[in-house]
């Protein structure tokens, strides 16, 4: 597998996206697109371009957080016992 972000350093938001030269619409990377080794492309910009920051897509990931959020904690109760301390020991 490789991975390219030429101009990263100096562009830090994605302007674009190509796994084994095909385009990809969504900020999202399918394991069977790179399951048997892949050239991942990004093409990078200095300003904050439009690809990954749709409405949708932003929607999309904020649900997603919020349920690997709440998966993180009901873990973390069920790990202490039910008794309100997380995995580092801070209270719920």
């Amino acid at each position: 597998m490789a991975i390219s972000a030429i101009g990263a350093r100096t562009k830090p938001y994605v302007k674009s996206l190509t796994i084994n030269g095909k385009k990809v619409d969504r900020p999202v990377i399918r394991h069977d697109q790179i399951a048997e080794g892949a050239e991942i492309v990004f093409e990078m910009s200095d300003t904050i371009e439009q690809w990954g920051n749709d409405d949708d897509i932003l929607a999309n990931f904020a649900s997603v957080t919020m349920l690997g959020k709440a998966f993180q904690d009901q873990t973390a109760d069920s790990l202490d016992g039910g008794h309100g301390m997380g995995k580092r020991g801070d209270e719920l």
